[in-house]
């Protein structure tokens, strides 16, 4: 291969790993609250090659794996800081010097909270069931 085909290789592919490299920021900057305007000015693109991409099925797919990963850590972090948001819930609650509208407020989360949990335990054991059994049948 001549030299200038080499170069003109290498350029065109230090020019996609760049323009994929502006893709990320672009999509990091949306998944961080930006707008359009923003999120291209971010990632220093053009608004028409964020439009661009914003249609292209290729970022789509990424950009939803992407907030599913995302909502993922916020869940688990939410999951990880439950049991002591509960723990200083039941200790307004239960708390004889707490205000009665705290010690109200508190019980009422507290049961809330319980009833929700019932709720989607109770719900997975019938979704479980359902998936089980559309399994059996195929």
């Amino acid at each position: 291969m001549s030299q200038r085909i080499q170069e003109a290789q290498s350029g065109s592919a230090r020019r996609t790993v760049a323009s994929y490299a502006r893709a990320e920021k672009f999509m990091l900057a949306l998944l961080n609250g930006k707008n359009m305007g923003d999120a291209c000015q971010e990632a220093n693109i053009s608004r028409r090659t964020g439009s661009r991409l914003g249609v292209s099925a290729e970022f789509k797919v990424r950009f939803k794996k992407a907030r599913s990963e995302m909502l993922e850590q916020a869940i688990n972090k939410l999951h990880a800081d439950a049991g002591a948001c509960v723990a200083v819930l039941r200790e307004i609650a239960l708390n004889p010097q707490s205000k009665g509208h705290d010690r109200v407020q508190a019980s009422y989360r507290l049961l809330d909270l319980l009833l929700r949990a019932q709720e989607t335990v109770v719900f997975e054991a019938r979704l479980a069931v359902l998936e089980e059994s559309v399994e059996g049948g195929k």
